[in-house]
């Protein structure tokens, strides 16, 4: 499995001749009658039906590796590939993982990359070494992360032959997540690796491995796949003894499914077991809707394994499967604090007048009845009871939090000897400037209500954040949030792969807080990113959160997940997750398809709402404020101005009360970035009193359409309505707010008015539009409208085009090719961040991108591009930092290259300008022979008629 991944700019599909990236076919798979025997041996009749590739390209090459063939076919339960690898010499094998999920892409082995939902974006990785050790991830965003925690239940065995080895594959169809409109066409890799002699090859010409946009397209995959279509909910358990000493249990879920599946037949079945061999197998019929497996009697407490699978009614056919653990111990009292609603910590600027309690008993009425039971709370450091009352039911209880002290207590239930429950409460003192989350979810500073707006930035920083990673500024009102625990330069002395910190690095964690709270312009601490796709486990992050939160109780812990795993699994290790689902945007397509950022936010916003105050958290939208081209991606662009405005509308929409920005550190090369960020901000900060303001009651605002999600609020005698389309297909939705009466509504950005009669107005919407309406004129008034921002990003990119400059393009392949003789920055392709010498972008600064060569000291070095058709020149123009002594300015004429001018012993950073008799061709190049510099550098290529 390849970590650094090289792609070519011209995919031609072997002998099939189609391009992958026209969105042709490679080829067509075939369904067997009957599936392979799996011995690794690949003497099964079906596999001369299957589709077969026998041409695999060298990592970063055309040309061809060692002799290998792969073939693939599926039937109505699995997909089956088959590899034969040819052996050179004394074919001589090595493999050294001996267990799942061991280091298998360090072995002579083969890979499978599906992406099986046609995403270009998102697959699931599959690798065989040659002794039959597999291991198996999902990989999301084009592959940069890799959950090898996933698990898909896939077989293999492999045959060692004569002078080859050969491997037999079966991966069940239920574990691949089919999406709702998963299609007939997948996106397939297939590899090797040899390790004597060390050869990487791939079927994708140019040897890529890890890049989903450039997998072949694989057709005529005619499966069912409403078949397997059910969003089943994480579990939550509850657990009671009864009277006779038995146990008993209840399971709760959730079941959503499209129309289109409603018609099948399935159950829902929970197998629950233990290291004792206990078992217990409980059925429901699959339905929309909370499912409970109600009172399971369990044959004694401690952890459990399960799976819950969704099965054929009549043949048990699997078409999903859900795997995890569950501690099931029973508690006859539960104790859930309402208020203080953040943190079980009662803030002094929160003026709390009651603390109240949801207290739950899981007796019977004759146990209750025989029973004393008292629920009070009562200092932690010596047990002095300050407040106590006799609990009678289960149900809300209420204690005056005026006289408690500012101390660490605890709330209690004690039942003698039918058990007891404790959770803690704290009461601290004022602190300027501590931050806490009310109970409706808004943040707010001290008493006020205020609305995070929060920036994770390299080299740009936004006007107009409420705080920044990089870029704080007392004097702008900008605080700081301190990642000291997430750097590396941190985490390499800790081991983050426990399931819980050891004393030492314990100390190591506080020593680190200590020093960061004593900043008074501190804001919170972010403890770790994408911490699923990075090895560190949800136990040893939520102890160095236990720790701040200790140490420092007035500032939030911060973390960003993107995975609906993560969000589910990491919920316990900080307050605020700022969620990222990063859809990489189709450069051909004015607007992205937010399905996932959709998908991702309901589910994160669902999740938080159903958890304990102990472990749920305020949920915020982060866009990505980079290009995906940079790490290596395809027929992409970095998002524009309309597609981050219409997801953290649509974010605030669906709920959300906070935002996050995160900018990558060359955000100056887009003025998409460094235009968009700040006109957001100036946006939402002007609109922040009335976008934390309390929502308007359901049975005051009414939506008509269910994929439309809205919010309606009131300030000072105005009303302002967030709403944002959750789907992309056009619809019409009718807004109803009756105290609007006939009330005009300005639309935020759009110039343009509302007709509001008798409180009702129709919008219609598409795409996922998302608005904000106001009756408040002035607001509305206040900014440029969208297309006045949109039109001072597109002169900015127009700036940058010399008049007469014919080497220029906006983004990557609108008009060029390029290619170097190496690239400092050939992140999964050779030819990675190479077009921005074509960008007009001739400054030095390294905010900025450029190409530098990868052999320092090494020449020549070159640096190529290539035109669609021959254009006619006679003068070249190269920028560069003084890096270039002697070289060559070069076309391509018959096939050879011709020389056209040269320049010697230059020790100028100043600009390489080359006049020559006017030619035409359609490759042009620099040739570096000398340089005075460890690299060459190269900021721009111009290039004229005259």
């Amino acid at each position: 499995m390849k970590k650094h991944l090289l792609l070519p700019i011209i995919i031609a599909v072997g002998c099939w001749g189609f391009s992958t990236l026209g969105g042709e076919l490679a080829g067509e798979v075939r369904k067997f009658s009957a599936a392979p025997v799996l011995d690794g041996k690949l003497d099964d009749p079906c596999w001369k039906n299957a589709l077969t590739f026998d041409k695999f390209y060298l990592d970063s090459s055309y040309e061809q590796g060692l002799p290998t063939s792969a073939m693939i076919g599926y039937d109505d339960r699995a997909v089956y590939v088959g590899f034969r690898c040819h052996l050179p010499g004394d074919g001589k094998l090595q493999s050294k993982a001996r267990s799942k999920d061991d280091l298998v892409w360090q072995d002579d082995s083969v890979e499978v990359m599906l992406d099986c939902n046609g995403t270009r974006d998102r697959y699931f990785h599959f690798l065989v070494n040659s002794n039959g050790v597999s291991a198996d991830r999902k990989c999301i965003e084009n592959g940069h992360v890799g959950l090898l925690k996933w698990d898909s239940s896939f077989s293999a065995k492999t045959f060692r032959g004569k002078d080859f080895w050969s491997c037999e594959i079966k991966i069940p169809l239920y574990s691949l997540e089919f999406a709702d409109k998963a299609s007939e066409v997948w996106g397939i890799n297939l590899a090797r690796k040899q390790l004597e002699p060390q050869q990487e090859m791939s079927v994708v010409p140019g040897g890529i491995f890890h890049n989903a946009g450039a997998f072949l397209r694989v057709g005529n995959w005619k499966i069912d796949y409403n078949k397997y279509l059910a969003a089943i909910a994480p579990l939550t358990t509850a657990v009671r003894r009864l009277p006779d000493d038995s146990l008993h249990l209840d399971v709760f879920t959730e079941v959503q499914m499209s129309s289109s599946t409603t018609e099948l037949k399935r159950n829902l079945e929970l197998t629950l077991w233990n290291d004792s061999g206990a078992a217990v197998v409980k059925v429901l019929p699959l339905e929309p809707g909370k499912k409970v497996f109600k009172d399971i009697e369990l044959p004694e407490s401690g952890r459990y394994s399960y799976n819950l699978n969704v099965r054929n009614a009549v043949t048990r056919e699997l078409y999903k499967r859900q795997r995890g653990t569950l501690d099931l111990q029973p508690s006859a009292f539960e104790i859930r604090l309402l208020e203080p609603a953040y943190r079980h910590t009662i803030y002094s600027s929160m003026d709390l007048q009651q603390v109240v309690l949801d207290c739950q008993i899981n007796l019977s009425a004759a146990e209750l009845a025989a029973a004393a039971v008292t629920v009070g709370i009562r200092r932690k450091d010596n047990a002095q009871i300050l407040l106590a009352q006799k609990l009678e039911r289960s149900g809300r209880v209420t204690f005056p939090a005026a006289g408690l002290p500012e101390t660490a207590m605890e709330i209690f239930i004690d039942g003698g000897k039918l058990g007891k429950s404790v959770a803690p409460l704290n009461k601290l003192p004022f602190r300027k400037g501590e931050i806490w989350c009310d109970k409706d979810g808004y943040w707010r500073c001290e008493k006020q209500r205020f609305l995070p707006i929060l920036e994770w930035a390299g080299m740009f920083s936004t006007p107009g954040t409420s705080a920044s990673m990089w870029f704080a500024d007392p004097a702008k009102n900008v605080r700081r949030i301190y990642g000291t625990t997430q750097w590396g330069s941190f985490t390499s002395r800790i081991d983050l792969q426990r399931s819980n910190l050891s004393e030492k690095d314990k100390a190591l964690v506080r020593e680190a807080v200590q020093n960061d709270m004593l900043d008074s312009n501190i804001f919170g601490y972010m403890i770790a990113d994408e911490p699923e796709g990075r090895g560190r486990l949800p136990g040893a992050l939520a102890d160095i959160a236990d720790i701040m939160r200790q140490l420092d109780p007035y500032h939030p812990v911060m973390i960003s997940n993107n995975t609906a795993e993560g969000i589910v699994n990491y919920a316990a290790c900080a307050e605020m997750n700022f969620t990222n689902s990063f859809p990489s945007p189709d450069k051909n397509k004015p607007r992205n398809n937010f399905q996932r950022t959709v998908v991702r936010l309901r589910d994160a916003l669902k999740f938080a709402a159903s958890q304990p105050q102990k472990t749920r958290q305020s949920i915020a939208l982060c866009a990505q404020g980079f290009n995906y081209a940079y790490l290596g991606a395809q027929n992409t662009r970095v998002p524009n101005y309309d597609e981050y405005r219409t997801q953290y509308i649509l974010s605030l929409a669906m709920g959300c009360n906070w935002m996050f920005f995160y900018i990558e550190g060359k955000a100056k090369q887009y003025p998409d970035i460094t235009v968009s960020f700040p006109e957001l901000a100036k946006e939402f900060r002007l609109l922040e009193k009335a976008l934390v303001a309390d929502d308007l009651s359901q049975d005051r605002f009414k939506v008509s359409e269910p994929a439309v999600a809205a919010r309606a609020k009131k300030l000072n005698g105005d009303y302002y309505i967030i709403a944002g389309s959750t789907v992309e297909e056009p619809l019409q939705c009718r807004f109803e707010l009756p105290e609007l009466k006939d009330r005009k509504l300005y639309v935020m950005r759009e110039n343009r008015t509302v007709k509001v009669k008798n409180g009702v107005f129709v919008e219609k919407m598409s795409n996922f539009d998302s608005v904000i309406y106001t009756t408040n004129k002035q607001i509305a008034s206040c900014l440029r409208t969208n297309s006045e921002v949109e039109k001072e990003i597109e002169q900015l990119y127009k700036q940058r085009r010399k008049p007469g400059n014919l080497a220029w393009q906006k983004f990557e392949h609108d008009l060029l090719k390029l290619s170097a003789s190496s690239n400092k920055f050939d992140r999964r392709r050779p030819d990675t961040q190479l077009w921005h010498v074509t960008d007009g972008v001739t400054d030095g600064d390294p905010d900025y991108f450029y190409w530098a060569d990868k052999t320092p000291g090494v020449f020549p070095d070159w640096l190529a591009l290539e035109f669609p058709a021959p254009v006619k020149v006679a003068r070249a123009v190269v920028f560069s930092d003084g890096s270039l002594r002697s070289g060559k300015f070069q076309c391509e004429a018959s096939g050879q290259w011709q020389t056209l001018a040269e320049f010697k012993n230059n020790t100028s950073a100043a600009p390489l300008t080359f006049s020559f008799a006017p030619v035409d061709s359609k490759k042009f190049r620099v040739l570096i022979t000398e340089g005075n510099k460890s690299e060459c550098r190269i900021h721009e290529i111009e290039l004229y008629q005259k």
